[in-house]
């Protein structure tokens, strides 16, 4: 039993680290959206590599609460995958549970809420390429018109000086 202890405890720190980890990616989503709604892509840049390091982190992190789960299913006899907060509630002293139980409950919220800012984000970025997309296709036009053809299939050329046409020729 106290080698269920042990690990659990350890499994549980590894979860708060988690927590924190997840916390600060939603504070990093928060500054993302206020850098992609001010079209600050300095902040925007610092923005995701901050996010590609905790998400890194969190990589990390979940590897090793997978060792530990793996551990703790082979002194249980059973598959990892099959571990539950309610299974561990049997093993753990009342303490570690609570704190298990608070892990549990911070991660959903924060995957919600994580969730809810990354498709606000995904949005508001789509948006902003449809504005590019739109621009380029404008500038491309504006420098290159499609040609025009008479009826009697001659092409006429425009004068790409950048002169205004009075409408005389």
């Amino acid at each position: 039993m106290n080698g269920y202890r042990s690990l659990i405890k350890r499994l549980t720190g590894l979860l708060e680290e988690e927590t924190e980890l997840f916390e600060s990616l939603l504070f990093i989503l928060i500054d993302e959206k206020k850098a992609l709604t001010s079209a600050r892509m300095n902040k925007l840049n610092e923005a995701c590599k901050e996010k590609e390091n905790i998400i890194l982190k969190i990589r990390i992190l979940e590897e090793q609460r997978v060792r530990v789960l793996q551990k703790i299913s082979t002194l249980n006899d059973g598959p990892h995958e099959n571990i539950t907060l309610e299974g561990l509630s049997e093993l753990a002293g009342e303490d570690e549970y609570a704190r298990l139980r608070k892990c549990r409950s911070n991660l959903l919220s924060l995957a919600e809420s994580i969730g809810e800012l990354n498709n606000s984000n995904r949005s508001l970025l789509n948006h902003s390429i449809g504005f590019v997309r739109t621009s380029l296709s404008f500038l491309d036009n504006f420098i290159s018109p499609r040609p025009l053809y008479f009826s009697n299939g001659q092409l006429r050329a425009y004068d790409q000086s950048g002169r205004i046409f009075s409408g005389h020729h």
